[in-house]
């Protein structure tokens, strides 16, 4: 492995979700039995940023649930947000209020006000992003308020924001509408 390229700037990057549990139940005739697997998926995106000279803090889903920060000025201490195939009830349903019925801070509200502050946000696509699996990932609160912008290299129109963040121009992941529509509609 190569070193790691001096960081740019201070540049730093939150990033949530891209894990997963999957839990299969096999049935054998009469019998059955159960496998469990958890995954991340993070380490490509990780590497390219991190290779970038950018400073990566990765929370997986269920860390996400918990620990993601709850108010814009704990999220202002990242240039960009990206959320990778994360449903918003596990940003919106903190584990002390689903389980306690504890209030806490809407915390798609608090990304909300920290874009508007001019901090960055992307949203790369997967199962329980943008339109997903029967569309549960409920990002409405995110997405009506801010405009999309044009990707450089499809010139298609993409649900995230681009900001700049000092010098470095944030790249934009194509959602799984654009890769769809670049490989025929599949």
């Amino acid at each position: 492995m190569a070193p790691r390229q001096q960081q740019k700037a201070g540049l730093r990057v939150l990033i949530a979700g891209e894990s997963w549990v999957t839990h299969s139940i096999h049935q054998k005739g009469f019998d059955s039995f159960t496998t469990t697997e958890y995954v991340e998926a993070v380490e490509w995106l990780r590497a390219a940023l991190e290779g970038g000279g950018i400073a990566v803090d990765y929370q997986p889903a269920h860390v996400a649930a918990r620990s993601f920060p709850a108010t814009p000025r704990a999220l202002a201490g990242y240039n960009c947000v990206i959320l990778s195939d994360i449903g918003a009830n596990t940003l919106l349903l903190h584990p002390d209020t689903f389980v306690r019925s504890r209030p806490l801070p809407n915390r798609l509200a608090a990304i909300r006000e920290y874009v508007r502050a001019g901090g960055g946000l992307v949203m790369v696509g997967g199962y329980l992003s943008f339109q997903g699996i029967e569309a549960k990932a409920r990002y409405h609160t995110v997405r009506r308020s801010r405009p999309p912008c044009r990707s450089r290299s499809t010139g298609t129109t993409t649900a995230s924001k681009c900001r700049r963040a000092s010098s470095h121009r944030w790249s934009m992941a194509a959602t799984q509408s654009s890769r769809a529509s670049r490989a025929g509609g599949r």
